[in-house]
């Protein structure tokens, strides 16, 4: 696996960090073309 096609995974948990790493993860999921993915526990 290379970083190009790696997954990216983000915790959320409702905080103001969390939010901007949601942010950030989405941003960098879309530069790098990848398909949307959730796991809600």
């Amino acid at each position: 696996m290379t970083t190009e096609n790696a997954p990216i995974v983000v915790g959320v948990d409702g905080t103001p960090a969390s939010d901007q790493a949601l942010r950030w993860a989405t941003h960098e999921a879309t530069l790098r073309n990848c398909p949307p993915a959730s796991d809600e526990t």
